[in-house]
């Protein structure tokens, strides 16, 4: 029996807190922690290589992937001793550092990310009376972010200066465990505009015949087809995709022995569960427009799949773009209609 498939990739009609647009601007905010040192200390000599650090960061966000952050962080003021070859060595002082490094995030829903940075640190060690030193070194973070509200976001992260090293100041690793908060200046959520009623234009009945004599006739539909597009975490329909749905709408509604089955599918960003949810969520949407069309649910079959069955590769925008999809299958089916 042929079947004609509906391809629906639905565009995104309400926009997530985790979206592209939301994402792209500049971002400013404190933060404060616990800064360690590594290797600062030798048996004899006074130490203190636990801190209380606070810093500033400052970043732009290009999109929900990528952001470049920089940041002015005073990490303590330590006691430390180190061996030379001149005999051991007696430094107090107070370590800043200037750091700068690309930040890739790692979506697990529509407000939280995991991310991770590699970059750079220019430290400086301000121990007085002809201590002092600084130098450059590498830096690497890795931390969860979660969006509060529109324009604030928390942040926990833990931060790595790598082997700072400058004359007697030598393989030194500075730890920083922080919380920060980030302002993100014009990022606003927006409500999707409500859907637009659908009318349906009254079905003409025909004539009734004029002569007693009725000859019958079998008609046979065919399943119409259409293609819309999904963004990542949405499940909201959007006006190109209710243009597309009007044709199966008029369908249900003019032939009572149509039926359809809706299947929801998603590409493989996020966890598999998640992607579960949000593809029976995205089929129940579409269900849900023709329900409150007055379609009776019992001829309706919803699916959620998932990751499964992907069209086209997840290892590129595009193909993901393409896996982001509902199909919605209406079998061919029979019906009489009298004729003269």
């Amino acid at each position: 029996m042929n079947k004609s498939v509906i391809s629906l990739s639905l565009a995104l009609a309400m926009t997530p807190l985790s979206t592209i647009a939301d994402s792209e601007g500049f971002y400013l905010g404190p933060r404060v922690g616990m800064s360690m040192l590594d290797d600062a200390c030798i048996s004899g000599l006074p130490c203190k290589d636990k801190k209380v650090g606070a810093g500033l960061l400052l970043g732009y966000g290009f999109d929900d992937r990528l952001s470049v952050e920089g940041s002015y962080d005073i990490l303590g003021s330590f006691k430390t001793g180190f061996n030379t070859t001149a005999g051991a060595v007696k430094s107090d002082g107070k370590l800043s550092a200037i750091t700068l490094a690309p930040k890739l995030d790692f979506p697990i829903n529509d407000v939280s990310d995991v991310y991770a940075k590699v970059g750079v640190s220019r430290w400086d060690w301000n121990g007085g009376s002809g201590a002092d030193q600084e130098g450059t070194s590498l830096l690497a973070a890795l931390g969860y972010d979660r969006q509060l509200t529109d324009l604030i976001n928390l942040r926990l992260e833990y931060q790595l200066m790598r082997d700072l090293t400058d004359d007697y100041f030598r393989g030194v690793d500075n730890h920083f465990v922080n919380l920060g908060m980030t302002v993100h200046f014009g990022r606003t959520t927006e409500e999707p505009p409500a859907p637009q009623p659908v009318v349906v234009a009254p079905i003409k009945k025909p004539e009734p015949p004029k002569k007693p004599e009725i000859k019958k006739k079998r008609v046979v539909l065919s399943s119409a087809s259409g293609v819309e597009m999904f963004k990542t975490s949405s499940s909201s329909l959007s006006k190109n995709a209710l243009d597309e749905l009007l044709p199966l709408l008029r369908r249900l509604q003019t032939f009572a022995e149509s039926t359809i089955t809706i299947t929801g599918y998603t590409d493989s960003t996020g966890k598999a569960s998640f992607n579960q949810k949000l593809s029976e969520k995205r089929a129940t949407t579409v269900a849900e427009y023709f329900t409150s069309n007055g379609i009776d649910p019992n001829r309706i079959t919803v699916v959620g799949k998932g990751e499964a069955d992907p069209v086209a590769s997840n290892d590129t925008a595009q193909g993901r773009a393409k896996n982001r999809r509902v199909e919605i299958t209406s079998p061919e089916f029979s019906y009489e209609e009298d004729v003269k």
